[in-house]
């Protein structure tokens, strides 16, 4: 079973507080395709810029490319920092 939440990227929370330390959203890792185990999908990394830019890392593309914020999601791992 794989556990999928699919968002808008800017739904997204860019700080998260835990204790006293404060963790900052880098990135995404989002998934598509089916869940089914017969077929493949596929896994596109999304890079967080704080002058809120997203950027697209998918390899079926020849260089990154800026998208929308808006954009649907299939969340598969959540990327924060100190």
């Amino acid at each position: 079973m794989r556990l999928e939440i699919k968002t808008n990227l800017d739904k997204i929370n860019k700080f998260i507080k835990v204790d006293s330390t404060t963790f900052i959203l880098r990135g995404v890792i989002g998934y598509q395709g089916t869940h089914d185990p017969d077929s493949l999908g596929h896994f596109i990394a999304y890079g967080y810029r704080h002058n809120d830019k997203w950027i697209s890392y998918n390899d079926l593309k020849k260089t990154p490319e800026c998208i929308s914020p808006n954009t649907n999601v299939g969340c598969v791992l959540l990327f924060y920092t100190v």
